[in-house]
This record gives structure tokens, sequence and C-alpha cells, in this order.
């Protein structure tokens, strides 16, 4: 990976960050495909879409102990993933800059090259989980299901995006909370990787 490109993670509400100073040689993306395939009688193989299964990302590096402390980095990497919380991963020059869950770290130290760890992360995508309810209609008990979502079109307030600007952060500046920042997205049509701009207005949510 080119020297121009920095890579970093952040936690809870970016209170804490652990820049990948030895950038990986590459960071391997995995989307795959939730769609089934069926045959009916009399018309052929039918394709059912369905929503696309959360990206998986992985990469392999190291830390080595002339520009990083190994051990505290390789620990503060398991602690967040035993936190069961959504880590901020941002490569910037490369567009990337999404939410993820740690789900595995492989680490090793060699002979030779002491002091320096190696390791594997394995991230995958976190997304906000979606509440459904289920409403009752009629003497039949018709049952149906909606999404309960918030409804922010008739909000009029907006934000500027500026340089070095993320969702989360403004979600945590403009509508007091970080967790708030999948509501920017979905009301401004933001897909994964979530990538804005400068001087890109943006909607916010009440």
């Amino acid at each position: 990976m080119s020297s121009d490109y920095k890579m970093y993670l952040t936690f809870d509400n970016e209170s804490e960050k652990l820049s990948i100073v030895d950038l990986p040689p590459k960071i391997d993306v995995s989307s795959g495909t939730k769609n089934e395939s069926i045959d009916i009688a009399g018309l052929g193989e039918i394709t059912i879409f369905q929503a696309r299964p959360a990206l998986q990302f992985s990469f392999e590096s190291y830390f080595s102990p002339e520009n990083t402390t190994p051990q505290q980095n390789k620990d503060t990497l398991l602690r967040w993933k035993e936190a069961g919380k959504p880590v901020h991963l941002i490569v910037t020059g490369a567009n990337v800059n999404i939410f993820v869950s740690i789900e595995n770290m492989t680490y090793y130290e060699q002979g030779g090259d002491v002091g320096t760890i190696y390791y594997t992360l394995f991230l995958k995508e976190y997304r906000e989980p979606t509440v459904r309810a289920i409403s009752v209609k009629g003497i039949m008990g018709i049952m149906s299901a909606s999404t309960q979502r918030v409804d922010n079109r008739m909000q009029a307030k907006t934000y500027l995006a500026k340089s070095g600007d993320c969702l989360y952060n403004i979600a945590k500046g403009q509508l007091g909370s970080a967790e708030r920042w999948t509501d920017i997205a979905s009301l401004n049509g933001i897909k994964a990787p979530y990538t804005i701009y400068p001087n890109q207005s943006l909607k916010l949510p009440g």
C-alpha cells in the first residue's frame, strides 16, 4: 500500500485511536451475496434478491518496536474485540470510511525479530440493528410487519461537510449522539463505505 495512504482505527466515539503505521500491502474485501435461485415448474429459474451481506475485510501487518509499542497495540485490538462495540476504520486516500466489528485477530512473534508482533485482522461491516413492529388490524387479526423508522422528510436542517468530517463525528456534534450516524446516512441515501466529501450538503434528522 502506498505511503500516500494513512490507515487508522478509532474506538468509543473516537476517544481512542490506533494508527496502522506499517501499512499492509493489501486489504482483502469480500461482499458475497444472499440471492437465492429457485426452479418453478413452467417458469424456469427465478432469482430472489436478498439484502446485501455485510462487507468483510482482512489484512496482514506488523507492529514494530522501532515506531510503535507492539504489545500495547496488540492488547488494545484484543480489548476492542472483546468489548463488542463497533470500531471506525479509516483509510485516507482510498475513500474507506466505515464502521466495523473486529471478528478475529491472530498474531505471532518470530525468532530473529525480537519485539515485533505480526498479526492478521478480520473485520466485518457493522450495521445498526433494525427493529420491526407487529401491528394487528381488523377483527380477522390480519398481521403486518413494518420497519420502524424515523420520518425525517419534513426536517429542513442541513450541515455542510468539512475536510476530515465523518458521519460518526457529525452525528456526535450536531445530533448529540454518535450512534445516530446511521440516521444521517439513511436520510441522505449514503451507502457503504459511507464516504462523504468536503462541502457536501447533508440533511440532518430531527
